[in-house]
């Protein structure tokens, strides 16, 4: 009976180890492996989502498929490469990360500083 409490016990704190381990959102600095063949994009930015618990918008101009290998790489340098292979960039908005083609965020930018009043662009000047 000893035993099966043991066995029961290292069970429940391995489970509980993993689901915290999963909670916790990953330091910038932490490593995964990813190999996808013929994969669309979307998905593969999912995933990276998934990994990093961040929330995520993707434009819909966002298309197209990868193939990756990458082993044991910092999960932002795994979405910087996926980003660049198809000329898309991010852009971090309170806890919400948007993935858009680098045009469209560009437009963005400039389309938000159109709407801002003379004297909010000449102090941050």
């Amino acid at each position: 009976m000893n035993a099966r409490f043991g066995v029961g016990v290292v069970l429940l704190l391995l489970a509980t180890g993993v689901t915290a381990a999963l909670e916790r959102p990953p330091s910038a600095g932490e490593r995964l492996s990813l190999s996808f063949q013929d994969v669309e994009v979307r998905s593969v930015l999912k995933v990276l989502a998934d990994f990093t618990g961040t929330n995520l918008v993707v434009s819909d101009a966002v298309q197209g498929k990868v193939t990756l290998r990458l082993q044991d790489v910092p999960w932002e340098q795994a979405l910087d490469l996926v980003l660049r292979s198809k000329s898309l960039g991010r852009r971090q908005d309170g806890n919400v990360l948007l993935v858009a083609p680098l045009a469209e965020l560009a437009g963005q930018e400039r389309q938000a500083l159109a709407a801002q009043p003379p004297a909010v662009l000449a102090r941050e000047l």
